[in-house]
């Protein structure tokens, strides 16, 4: 449908941590699934409006996004 083949699936979100669903995802798909961060889909939600959205003037570029996203962030200090 879309033209192209994917080599992995990336799970983000709360779903990750349902054993079953990741299982079954890797069984159905026949690919390796890849788990992020339970947070991450709200990190990803802010990538996808900062990619929308425009700095002076001029698009982001989607790779300064992906790094942004790749990269993590500092761990909360503690008390």
């Amino acid at each position: 449908m879309l033209g192209r083949r994917f080599t992995s699936i990336h799970m983000l979100g709360g779903a990750n941590r349902n054993k079953l669903l990741v299982r079954l995802t890797k069984e159905r798909t026949g690919l390796p699934v890849e788990i992020g961060e339970t947070e991450s889909t709200t990190i990803g939600s802010l990538a996808v409006q900062l990619a929308a959205s425009e700095a002076d003037g001029q698009p982001i570029k989607p790779e300064a996004v992906r790094q942004w996203a790749r990269d993590p962030l500092p761990a909360a200090p503690t008390q």
